[in-house]
């Protein structure tokens, strides 16, 4: 462990004479209220101690697997079981932003997973330069032509994303309209093609399997391809996840196609 600099010692004595002196006048406590604190003394100080403790320490994540289980995946497992590094400051990032308790509640109860996003801005053809195993198409590929201008222009961020954990509470093609509105209202969108793969590659390397082969299908993206067709990402369970890119004129008419939500956190 490396020691702390005599800058940063600075700064901390500072930041806790300020926060004293903010909180003494937001609370504005009458002198006897004052007085039982001081005589609560040590009690104060291990309040502290504990403080200072939990935003020094690593993320705690516990509240969080708490709710969503194997449905919860941290940069941490992402970096370990996809040889993705992510710096201390990406890794602090995620910490600070990690969603609240209620929006925790919310996941577990509108059946999401909760996903960190790539420690960089992501395409879909670098997700699936992580791991080419887990595409019908390892390399090459209609999408890959210059043409296709959202298989590099649309990405997944280096956020939090919400994404439907379960297939088969996918919505398909015959309630599209009620499950627009829905997601409208619950802050959900349809996400993009790279948001698709990067969620179930990473779930599927952190976790395992998403799909048995009941639960096969094709999955919308608000992906465009260069003709104006709507993308989708087609899940088949061939001995593993195995994913294909296609496109179609309307993708909710011409096939049954299953209608994904994504919340970024």
């Amino acid at each position: 462990m490396t020691m702390i600099t005599s800058d940063q010692r600075r700064q901390y004595n500072r930041f806790a004479a300020d926060g004293c002196r903010k909180a003494l006048a937001a609370t504005n406590p009458s002198r006897e209220g004052l007085q039982r604190l001081l005589g609560r003394g040590n009690a104060w100080q291990a309040y502290l101690e504990a403080g200072i403790a939990q935003f020094t320490g690593p993320t705690n994540y516990d509240f969080a697997r708490t709710m969503l289980g194997s449905n919860f995946v941290s940069p941490e497992e992402i970096a370990l079981k996809r040889g993705i590094t992510y710096t201390d400051e990406q890794l602090d990032r995620f910490g600070d932003t990690l969603p609240s308790k209620d929006a925790l509640r919310w996941c577990r109860y509108n059946g999401m997973m909760l996903v960190a996003g790539p420690p960089e801005s992501m395409s879909l053809l670098d997700v699936r330069r992580l791991y080419p195993g887990f595409f019908c198409e390892e390399e090459g590929g209609w999408y890959a032509d210059r043409a296709q201008k959202f298989a590099k222009g649309d990405k997944v961020q280096p956020s939090w994303l919400a994404f439907t954990a379960d297939p088969r509470t996918i919505r398909y093609a015959k309630d599209r309209t009620q499950r627009l509105s829905l997601m409208t209202e619950e802050s959900m969108s349809i996400p993009n093609a790279a948001q698709v793969v990067w969620c179930l590659t990473t779930h599927v390397a952190v976790c395992g399997d998403y799909v048995s082969e009941e639960d096969e299908g094709d999955l919308e993206t608000s992906s465009i391809d260069s003709d104006a067709y709507g993308v989708c990402i087609e899940v088949r369970h061939l001995g593993e996840m195995n994913l294909g890119v296609n496109s179609y004129p309307n993708p909710s008419q011409e096939i049954v196609v299953g209608i994904p939500a994504v919340r970024t956190f």
